[in-house]
C-alpha cells in the first residue's frame, strides 16, 4: 500500500491496549497515516514496521545514481569509494534521510533514552 494510506480502527486499537500489558507493534507501517501516529502511540504502539518504505528510499537513491553512470564506468569510484560518486553511499544517504524523517514523525527526535528505560520496554 505504498500509494495509499491504511484505514486505522482506533477503537479496536484502544480495545487491544486495554486488554494487554505489552507494547504493540504496527505491521505494514509504511501505509500508516501520519495523523494517526501520535494517537496510536498514546494507545500503546511502541514500534512501526516500515521496511518497505526504507527499501524504496534506498532503491530510489541507488537507481537514480546508477542511471547517471555512462558506459564503461570506473567501478572503483562507483562502489566502495566512500566518495560522493559512490552509488551505495547515495542510496544509504537517501534511506538515512527517510529514517530521520520517520524518527521525527514518531516523536523520537532529540530524545535521550536511558539504558534502564530501554530494558523495561
Amino acid at each position: 500500500m505504498m500509494d495509499q494510506e491504511a484505514s486505522i480502527d482506533m477503537e479496536r486499537l484502544r480495545s487491544i491496549h486495554e486488554r494487554v500489558d505489552v507494547p504493540l507493534v504496527i505491521h505494514g507501517g509504511t501505509s500508516f497515516p501520519p495523523a494517526a501516529v501520535a494517537p496510536a502511540i498514546a494507545l500503546g504502539v511502541a514500534k512501526f514496521n516500515v521496511g518497505t518504505v526504507l527499501k524504496h528510499a534506498f532503491w530510489d537513491g541507488l537507481e537514480s545514481s546508477v542511471r547517471s553512470v555512462g558506459t564503461n564506468p570506473d567501478v572503483h569510484r562507483l562502489l566502495g569509494s566512500h566518495k560522493e560518486s559512490d552509488v551505495m553511499g547515495v542510496a544509504q544517504q537517501r534511506m538515512t534521510t527517510k529514517v530521520r524523517s520517520l524518527i521525527r514523525q514518531y516523536g523520537g527526535s532529540g530524545r535521550q533514552v536511558a539504558a534502564a528505560e530501554l530494558s523495561t520496554r
